[in-house]
């Protein structure tokens, strides 16, 4: 989906990922690869909005796209293993230093009381410019659900946990 100004939308829902699993029974470098893939379709994504003005733009000027990351189920036994937090960061120092630029705003939702401690690591491997478009939220939707719904249809936006569109 795209944002009211034709932005590309991409959710990812880290709640649900098994960061440890990912990492004793994956190769490590595969899970990097694969979110530069993530990266590298988002990019295309981009680039077609900005070709095709799809989502009611008028194209031209669209060179970024909105994330929402949406936490709910994300807890200790996730945050909890250095291996699968320390591939995190690289993760995200790798789209800092890659992709600059690339994202309007990403917003946190449903996050739990844990994320308070992991949002500073995160963004202390982004600039100060990219680290000021984090937007974190709890788990309350009535916080994070209006934010949303004022700039993406709701067709977009799907059901995240704890809002029904």
């Amino acid at each position: 989906g795209h944002d009211n100004t034709g932005r590309p939308l991409f959710v990812v829902l880290p709640g649900r990922w098994k960061n440890r699993e990912m990492l004793r029974e994956g190769d490590p470098e595969k899970i990097l690869l694969e979110f530069v893939r993530h990266l590298e379709d988002l990019l295309t994504r981009i680039e077609d909005a900005r070709v095709t003005g799809v989502g009611g733009s008028s194209g031209g000027g669209i060179v970024q796209a909105v994330g929402i990351a949406d936490y709910h189920g994300f807890g200790l036994a996730q945050a909890n293993s250095w291996p699968a937090i320390s591939k995190i960061l690289e993760m995200a120092t790798a789209f800092e230093g890659q992709y600059p630029e690339t994202i309007a705003k990403i917003y946190f939702i449903n996050c739990p009381r844990i994320f308070l401690w992991v949002v500073p690591l995160i963004k202390k491997v982004f600039s100060e410019k990219t680290a000021g478009k984090l937007k974190v939220f709890g788990t309350d939707s009535k916080e994070w659900w209006p934010v949303l719904s004022g700039f993406i249809d709701g067709k977009y936006l799907g059901e995240l946990h704890g809002a029904k569109v």
